[in-house]
C-alpha cells in the first residue's frame, strides 16, 4: 500500500470515527406548582451528536414522569461568493473565492413529551458555540401549568 491510500484510509477511519462521537450533559431543577410551590425535582440530560443540528433532550422528575424530545439551537449560516474578473488583462488574475461563516445565538428551543403531558422549553446557552455542554440555563412549561426552571 502507498503512502497516499494509507492517508485516505486514516482520514475516512477518523471521519467514520467523529461522526459516532456523542457529548451528554446533565442538568437539574425543580417543578414549581401552579401556585408557585416547588413540587418535585427533575434531572435533565441532552444529548448531542457530532455535526448535528439539534439535541435529544430527556427530564425525569421524582415521581418517575420520563419526558423526552428534541432541542435546537438557532444559528445562522450565511455562504459569500466573490467574483473577480478583469478583461482588460490577459494574466489569468481571474479569482473566484466562497467563504462559509456560522453565527451561533445563544437561545435554543425544545419540546418534549410524556405519556400524559408535554413541556416546551427555552434555553440560554454560556457558550453558543459549544452547545449544549458549555452550560447555561433553561426554563420549561408544562401542558398541566407548571413550570420547570433548570440549569445544565
Amino acid at each position: 500500500m502507498n503512502k497516499l491510500t494509507k492517508i485516505i484510509g486514516l482520514s475516512f477511519v477518523s471521519v467514520a470515527l467523529l461522526a459516532g462521537c456523542q457529548t451528554t450533559t446533565e442538568g437539574q431543577g425543580r417543578v414549581e406548582g401552579i401556585k408557585g410551590t416547588a413540587s418535585q425535582g427533575v434531572t435533565f440530560s441532552i444529548t448531542e451528536e457530532f455535526l448535528e443540528d439539534s439535541a435529544k433532550a430527556t427530564a425525569r422528575l421524582a415521581s418517575g414522569e420520563v419526558f423526552t424530545g428534541k432541542m435546537i439551537i438557532n444559528k445562522t449560516e450565511t455562504e459569500k461568493v466573490t467574483d473577480t474578473f478583469d478583461f482588460d488583462k490577459d494574466d489569468d488574475d481571474d479569482t473566484l473565492s466562497f467563504s462559509d461563516s456560522t453565527s451561533y445565538s445563544s437561545k435554543a428551543k425544545g419540546i418534549l413529551f410524556s405519556a400524559k403531558r408535554s413541556m416546551t422549553c427555552s434555553l440560554t446557552l454560556s457558550s453558543p458555540s459549544s452547545g449544549f455542554s458549555g452550560g447555561g440555563i433553561g426554563k420549561c412549561e408544562l401542558s398541566t401549568g407548571e413550570v420547570l426552571p433548570f440549569q445544565f
